[in-house]
């Protein structure tokens, strides 16, 4: 592992949310990732957007986006020792970002 990279967005504009069969497009400002062999972000990323569109089509929109604003936070850094692969490291990020987008 040894590259980085950073992307301007990425999006689960796919997301239905289940009680109200709304289509939602949720966009993350930046991701940056660190230590990754080149092929690597692209799976972390693929795997982000299909766990946020999983979390919100199974267990609906997050309370922090049920008025329709804009919500703002800082992610954090997440550490991928433990997680095995770029595919579980998007799960988590998606998760992190889910759990806090419903406090």
């Amino acid at each position: 592992m040894n590259g980085n990279a950073v992307w301007p967005a990425a999006r689960a504009d796919a997301a239905v949310d289940a009680a109200t069969g709304e289509t939602l497009e949720l966009e993350i400002d930046r991701l940056e990732l660190e230590g990754f062999e080149p092929e690597e972000p692209e799976r972390v990323r693929s795997a982000l957007e299909a766990e946020l569109a999983r979390l919100i089509s199974e267990r609906g929109l997050p309370a922090r986006l049920s008025s329709r604003t804009e919500a703002a936070f800082d992610g954090g850094a997440l550490t991928a020792n433990d997680l095995g692969s770029p595919e579980r490291l998007g799960q988590a990020i998606a998760r992190h970002i889910y759990a806090e987008l419903a406090r």
